[in-house]
């Protein structure tokens, strides 16, 4: 492992660590949230669905109204968003088509694509590919036409558009372990792995009675504990584990104890179970370095087992997900 093990203490982030093999993940979607990915995307389609009624219905009073932007989309008011369709409903645009653009705080100029124009309404696209722009409650809307003055509203905002990621770090006050599990001596470590801000918990422990590894760790995530930048919700939390078996050689003898489990216990904290995976070296000759060759990334070498001994072992690794806008960091 290219990084040192993470000491859980308070005010320390966990460290990066060195990727593992583990079984293909598995994800489950946070209690009481949707998608928000999925629920932008519906919403885009039928905004553009509904857009022809919505310019055969516009109001012909507007045509004799001041001079102004009046209205998107039917509504005193709107937010844009990314891939959107909208009808600018207004007054005094001019004849020639002219430029549609919108301005924010910390958000460069984008221009609108014009679909139609007339003196009374506009119909555009905003581009899909926007990233890297916050949500913002009030962006600035501007109407150009070379026959014509500007006409400005600061009446609407922007909705950026969403994707899911994993998070880069996790406090480690949100992870609460299981510490009595498979007696005092087991070591139990949390990393975070690579890019892709997963965390894993391994632990070990010698059984040489056989007798004991019963029981199943209970670890726990507290989604509150987690300070996430605006815009930004946990939507899921994706996980995988080691394998259990119970499989009997001639040299050893493998026993599953327990299974994995994973659950949103509601929609701020999810419970971990773990499995244990318990091997007895039967008394030939035997090497049990497949069994622990990644205890050494705990920090720690365990000595080697020795025919007549048994070692518990458990592993998973868990990788946390949120929505939030396009292009931005997810933690502040």
């Amino acid at each position: 492992m290219p990084a040192p093990a993470a000491e859980l203490r308070e005010g320390r982030q966990l460290q990066p660590a060195g990727q593992i093999r583990m079984s293909a993940p598995v994800s489950q979607v946070r209690s009481g949230v949707q998608d928000p990915v999925a629920v932008q995307r519906i919403r885009l389609q039928g905004m553009r669905q509904a857009m022809p009624a919505r310019l055969a219905a516009s109001p012909a009073a507007l045509r004799a109204a001041l001079p102004g932007i009046h209205a998107l989309s039917g509504q005193h008011g709107g937010t844009f968003e990314p891939g959107g369709r909208y009808l600018i409903e207004g007054n005094g645009f001019g004849e020639r088509t002219g430029t549609v653009t919108l301005r924010g705080n910390g958000m460069r100029a984008i221009d609108l694509q014009v679909i139609t124009w007339t003196p009374a309404y506009i119909m555009v696209d905003v581009p899909a590919d926007i990233s890297g722009v916050p949500d913002l409650p009030r962006v600035e809307l501007t109407v150009a036409s070379p026959a014509a003055r500007p006409l400005v509203s600061r009446a609407f905002g922007f909705h950026a558009a969403r994707e899911t990621v994993p998070l880069p770090g996790i406090p480690v006050d949100a992870l609460r372990l299981d510490r009595g599990y498979m007696g005092n001596q087991t070591k139990v470590e949390y990393r975070l792995g690579g890019r892709d801000g997963t965390f894993r918990v391994l632990r070990a422990t010698h059984d040489p009675d056989r007798m004991g590894c019963d029981d199943r760790a209970r670890d726990l995530y507290d989604n509150r504990k987690v300070p996430l930048a605006p815009g930004f919700e946990v939507v899921s939390i994706s996980w995988s584990h080691d394998p259990l078996r119970n499989l009997e050689t001639s040299a050893t003898h493998q026993t599953a104890l327990g299974r994995y489990d994973f659950r949103w216990d509601d929609g701020n904290t999810a419970v971990f179970t773990s499995g244990v995976q318990r091997t007895y070296a039967k008394k030939t000759s035997f090497s049990f370095n497949p069994i622990v060759e990644w205890l050494p990334m705990m920090g720690e070498h365990y000595p080697q087992v020795r025919p007549g001994g048994a070692v518990c072992t458990s592993r998973y690794v868990a990788t946390i997900h949120a929505s939030g806008p396009r292009g931005m960091k997810p933690v502040p």
